[in-house]
């Protein structure tokens, strides 16, 4: 299965959701293959340095990365985004997507009841370590659910 995260620059929250999810299907022997884009990125970026340090503090090695804006025809099986404005967005551009996107805590609740009605991940840019730190983890929690619940 083929997910595709985006978030806006392709440089903090999709990145990292691509680098955890690819690390949990190998680790797992799932057949799962993510990468990712950002709804304002420019081809070619990096990741933000921040975002790479959270992720080596979670055990992923981030790796090579280069930031991509939203292909004009996605074909992924499965679209998740960082924000209900990241889904609106391209939903607004590429409505064949309906069945397809969510939010990725909200495709997380299909799989866990959550009582949590925020289905935002914190924009980190600009923040401290602490907060990207604190939103990878939110997002590594997120991502579990779903890794486990896609392959029951």
């Amino acid at each position: 299965m083929e997910i595709l995260f985006i978030c806006s620059g392709n440089t903090c929250r999709s990145a990292m959701a691509e680098k955890i999810l690819n690390q949990i299907a190998i680790s797992k022997s799932l057949d799962l293959w993510a990468h990712s884009a950002g709804t304002r990125a420019a081809a070619s970026g990096s990741m933000n340095e921040a975002a790479r340090n959270a992720l080596e503090k979670l055990g992923i090695t981030a790796g090579v990365h280069s930031t991509n804006p939203i292909p004009n025809n996605i074909t992924s099986d499965l679209v998740l985004t960082a924000t209900v404005e990241h889904r609106d967005f391209v939903l607004a551009k590429q409505p064949e997507l309906t069945s397809k996107i969510f939010t990725i805590k909200e495709f997380a609740q299909r799989f866990q009841e959550s009582n949590d009605t925020n289905l935002d991940f914190e924009d980190p840019l600009d923040s401290d370590s602490e907060t990207y730190l604190l939103v990878a983890k939110e997002i590594k929690d997120s991502l579990e659910i779903i890794a486990a619940g896609l392959t029951t």
